[in-house]
């Protein structure tokens, strides 16, 4: 017979975990018609479909290392629209600046009527949630 693996509860040794040593960063977050260096570019939160909508993040406080921020554009219907990842690396002064893009035509053509109405875009900064931000397409 084999020996078992499973641990009973009771006797299980307590287990410290380890400790966190990613702190969220600070960061200010705009929703706007574009960026330019830096800078959100007519901040708002109520857009139309003709509109490429940014979500900007000025991070401080970042540690030194490797980075990784996701962008999870959420539509109307609450289903994930669009997926944008960043990796980037800090090396000194704990700043920088993330941004992605949303289209909801291509040319002339808007993709889809189902566009209008509550999106959102929730960030993921190195894997962890940090916030989501909702705005409207009209």
């Amino acid at each position: 017979e084999e020996p078992s693996t499973n641990v009973d509860l009771e006797e299980k040794e307590s287990i410290t975990p380890a400790p966190v040593t990613n702190i969220k960063p600070d960061y200010e977050l705009f929703m706007c018609l574009g960026v330019n260096n830096g800078m959100p570019v007519d901040p708002r939160t109520d857009f139309s479909t003709i509109d490429k909508i940014h979500c900007l993040i000025r991070w401080q406080g970042i540690t030194p290392g490797d980075h990784k921020v996701e962008f999870y554009w959420i539509n109307p219907t609450e289903e994930t629209q669009e997926y944008y990842k960043q990796d980037f690396v800090v090396v000194t002064g704990g700043r920088h600046n993330s941004w992605a893009w949303l289209r909801l035509r291509e040319g002339e053509f808007i993709i889809s009527t189902e566009f209008a109405g509550r999106w959102s875009v929730q960030v993921f900064f190195d894997g962890e949630f940090i916030t989501e931000e909702s705005f409207r397409v009209n």
